[in-house]
């Protein structure tokens, strides 16, 4: 399915997502610290602004109560879940996979159901307003790098 062009900044952004929570499932790979460090850099550097830009750029557009709901309690937790990562290290390997798990999910939910649904029912100028209010910096997401590289061994 083609994507509105003022969407694909986030489906590209959703696609390290995705790299992210496949990294998170080798995270018995390395040691409890890094993991930790791993997740918190993600969030910190990528993962709350885009979350942030999602609600500021799409919210107005969900007029589905359901959609709305899901959309601003999957972010919700993933805040949740990515802030207890420091309060609660000792399960670290659990959580990863949790948040891998949660992460993936609420991703599908965004590109298979809600923006088909806000292609659907938006006007092009309100498209076009949420690409505009996203300016998102692909190559900048593309170059956030993380060492150590756990995910290659």
């Amino acid at each position: 399915m083609k994507r509105n062009e003022n969407l694909v900044p986030l489906s590209h952004e959703h696609h390290h997502g995705l790299l992210f929570c496949s990294r998170l499932k080798k995270a018995k790979n390395t040691d409890k610290e890094t993991i930790v460090n791993y997740i918190n850099d993600f969030y910190t550097n990528v993962l709350k602004e885009h979350l942030n830009k999602e609600e500021v750029a799409l919210l107005h557009l969900i007029t589905d109560k359901n959609l709305k709901t899901r959309f601003l309690n999957d972010h919700q937790v993933i805040h949740k879940m990515a802030e207890n990562v420091t309060a609660t290290p000792e399960d670290i390997y659990d959580q990863a996979l949790a948040i891998s798990q949660f992460l993936n999910n609420h991703i599908r939910f965004e590109e298979r159901i809600l923006f088909p649904w806000i292609e659907a029912h938006a006007t092009e100028e309100q498209l076009f307003s949420a690409g505009n209010d996203l300016n998102v910096d692909v190559d900048e997401v593309e170059a956030h790098a993380f060492e150590p590289e756990f995910w290659e061994d």
